[in-house]
């Protein structure tokens, strides 16, 4: 072989290397929370107009302990209006929620997760707009979607929230939490969906 050839190889194997930043998974894995859900009336819509994807949603507490709804998307994620990701019959997730950190993650990748603390018989009303066509947006993995996105679901992250010594913090008079992970201090995240959406 050439020494052109030779660095062309090594050039395209290095770029391949570096490309690959980030593990790969086809599909979102299911996980079952393993404490009971909290009581919380989650009323969604989701409408398509133009190029975007427009989901509004008011959800309730129920419950007799306060929850916490994840619906607070790091700015530094590239896209911050929210996850998408896409399951294994096709239907492509798209999400305010927290997400496992995988063992084959970077050892320095962490991912801010948080939301409004919302306490027994209080409303949280929330809503946003994903320009469409989708685009992949997940932490710690990639993933491909389908081309095209045919069936589209919304979800919400929620979990019974104790303190464990931390301190809520406090932005436009509503107690929010911050956290790097989706720690035993707020219990098991729970996922509230809508019903599909044919796009």
């Amino acid at each position: 072989m050439s020494r052109r050839w030779t660095g062309a190889f090594l050039i395209a194997a290095l770029f391949g290397l570096f490309a690959c930043d980030k593990p790969y998974t086809d599909y979102e894995p299911e996980v079952t929370p393993s404490g009971p859900r909290p009581q919380v009336a989650f009323e969604p819509k989701v409408t398509v107009t133009g190029n975007a994807l427009n989901v509004s949603y008011r959800l309730t507490n129920n419950d007799t302990s306060p929850v916490v709804v994840f619906n607070r998307i790091p700015p530094a994620s590239p896209r911050n209006t929210a996850y998408v990701s896409v399951r294994r019959d096709g239907t492509v997730e798209v999400a305010e929620r927290t997400f496992a950190r995988p063992p084959e993650a970077e050892a320095n990748e962490t991912t801010d997760y948080g939301g409004p603390v919302v306490p027994p018989g209080a409303t949280v009303e929330h809503q946003l707009s994903v320009p469409l066509p989708l685009r992949e947006n997940r932490p710690y993995v990639d993933q491909k979607l389908p081309d095209p996105v045919r069936k589209v679901v919304f979800c919400v992250g929620v979990a019974r929230f104790t303190p464990g010594g931390k301190a809520p913090l406090r932005d436009a008079d509503t107690e929010y939490v911050t956290v790097q992970q989706h720690g035993p201090s707020l219990g098991e995240q729970h996922l509230l969906c809508s019903e599909p959406t044919e796009l």
